[in-house]
């Protein structure tokens, strides 16, 4: 046990060193295949070329939440929209103290009755809060046919 302990910390230190001494790594470029497996519309968008920035955002704390509630609020009417087009509910509530937003379709399969999907939004740990933080669950709950709770976590700069 002491062995493995030991062993752990010196990988530790080693990697917080490596870490440390490496303000940024460089990847060689590769392509990205685009798959088959998904509708030509889809591979259209995917394989559309990056057209945004690299440079790293440098945003204030005030700069932040701005930029996550214009992103937000616009997700958030797709989520109501969405619900509304596939005849599932979607209600804030806190479980321990954590805001999530509990999103039930219409028809929950009978395999999936007593089953309940725990869904941890998209949006890089920077978007997606609120209502939108339900957009993804929506779907997962209608197509699934299952009750799904969908955690509104907290996000930079909070």
């Amino acid at each position: 046990m002491a062995k493995s302990r030991l062993f752990f910390l010196a990988a530790c230190t080693a990697f917080t060193a490596f870490t440390n001494a490496q303000s940024e790594r460089t990847l060689p470029a590769r392509p990205l295949p685009t798959p088959s497996t998904v509708s030509p519309e889809l591979q259209k968008i995917i394989a559309a070329p990056w057209g945004r920035t690299k440079a790293p955002m440098n945003l204030t704390a005030d700069q932040w939440k701005t930029l996550q509630k214009e992103t937000d609020t616009e997700r958030a009417k797709g989520t109501r929209a969405s619900a509304q087009q596939f005849h599932v509910s979607v209600n804030e509530e806190k479980i321990a103290g954590v805001r999530v937003y509990r999103v039930k379709p219409e028809s929950i399969s009978d395999e999936n009755r007593n089953r309940l999907l725990v869904h941890v939004h998209g949006g890089a740990y920077v978007y997606g809060s609120g209502e939108a933080a339900a957009a993804e669950a929506v779907l997962a709950a209608h197509f699934g046919k299952i009750e799904v709770v969908s955690v509104d976590y907290r996000m930079p700069p909070d």
